[in-house]
């Protein structure tokens, strides 16, 4: 779409980063407000911007998304990780916009 058609606004809503001010959102058929936390292990985004702290690491964060996502799978992280070509004992601060996108898809 074009700039300022809503697609970021629309993102954002279903990922329940801002609230709605009217409506409903429906993700695969079901009610994005309602059903919100089942519906993210259903689905992948990748950001503009990575919204980890700059000093964590690779490793930390498939720490932390083991405690978020109840269906995270490390092996298949890893591998990406691999593929991609990440290091991963490298904080956040140090990756490119490149490797952050490659990071997001992991």
């Amino acid at each position: 779409g074009e700039n300022g058609a809503g697609k970021s606004t629309t993102i954002k809503l279903i990922l329940g980063m801002i609230r709605r001010d009217g409506g409903t959102v429906r993700i695969l058929g079901r009610d994005g407000g309602q059903e919100l936390s089942g519906l993210k292990e259903e689905i992948g985004v990748v950001l503009d911007e990575i919204g980890y702290p700059d000093c964590i690491t690779v490793k930390q964060l498939n720490k932390i998304m083991k405690h978020t996502y109840k269906r995270w799978n490390e092996d298949v992280y890893f591998q990406y990780i691999d593929r991609f070509s990440l290091p991963q004992k490298k904080s956040f601060k140090d990756f490119s916009r490149g490797m952050k996108m490659k990071l997001g898809i992991a």
